[in-house]
């Protein structure tokens, strides 16, 4: 750390301490998924029209098969980086 740094005056760059990087790996993941009360009105696929269920279950339903699909991509991304 330098003792006086002016902010007036420009650095200069130190080319000894320097490297080149060529692959730039993220720090995390973050994926985002839409979700509208509307998905949770409107029937499922393999839902039994008989015996409809509530749209509580149905939104649990989704946001667990959207944690499903992050999962399934994460574990394909550590796959490919082997």
């Amino acid at each position: 750390m330098a003792a006086y740094v002016s902010p007036v005056v420009e650095g200069k760059v130190l080319r000894h301490r320097g490297g080149e990087t060529r692959v730039l790996r993220p720090g995390y993941v973050k994926p985002k998924h839409e979700f509208n009360y509307q998905q949770a009105v409107e029937r499922l696929p393999g839902e039994d029209p008989a015996q409809l269920n509530d749209p509580a279950y149905r939104r649990l339903r989704i946001i667990t098969d959207n944690l499903k699909q992050e999962e399934h991509a994460m574990s394909r991304w550590k796959k490919c980086r082997r």
